[in-house]
């Protein structure tokens, strides 16, 4: 309660209350979500904590990340354009993606998308980022109405951070949660 408190700058009880009534929640109400989120992360570490390091080892490729930068447009033809562009160095990527993105966000960033990890990338990209060299100009890739170019700054290799311990602690128990119910729905059918 008190972490909650503090990350959402509540320093007096009337301001909790307040922000309490805010979110349609009664304290009683905000305390059993706080104790059922605890119990929860006492069981999945229980039921898991052991088998982290291990998940980790078989799936490590998953948690390599990539900071990337992205370029979209909704043409292909302009695509292509600015591919050349910067490869005849006319343009930079960074000014292409200021200009030409779709995106404002990423317009704003000059192309920036951050740190990806290669399992939350859909796999075509995935396979075109991971083949690629730093600097190098991938694409343009159609994916859906957009076409894509694709630019790495640097390749992050797969590190078992408190982020990612929790990441796939996560992921085990969501999974194992999913199973539990599922059985119980069969079950009481049958």
């Amino acid at each position: 309660a008190n972490q909650v408190r503090r990350e959402k700058r509540l320093e007096k009880a009337a301001d909790t209350l307040a922000w309490l009534k805010e979110e349609m929640l009664s304290p009683d109400d905000w305390e059993g979500g706080i104790r059922d989120r605890l119990l929860s992360q006492k069981l999945a570490k229980f039921l898991f904590d052991k088998e982290i390091q291990k998940a980790f080892a078989q799936n490590k490729i998953d948690f390599e990340q990539v900071s990337l930068y992205q370029i979209v447009v909704s043409s292909n033809k302009l695509a292509q354009e600015l591919f050349f562009q910067i490869e005849e160095r006319e343009i930079s990527f960074y000014e292409a993606a200021h200009l030409y993105d779709i995106d404002e966000k990423r317009r704003c960033q000059c192309g920036y998308e951050g740190k990806l990890q290669r399992w939350k990338l859909k796999a075509d990209l995935a396979a075109a980022i991971f083949t690629s060299q730093p600097g190098e100009v991938v694409g343009p890739i159609q994916i859906a109405q957009s076409y894509h170019l694709l630019m790495v700054e640097e390749f992050i290799p797969a590190e078992l951070t408190p982020e990612t311990y929790q990441e796939i602690l996560d992921r085990m128990f969501k999974q194992w949660l999913a199973g539990e119910i599922n059985y119980m729905l069969h079950s009481q059918t049958n």
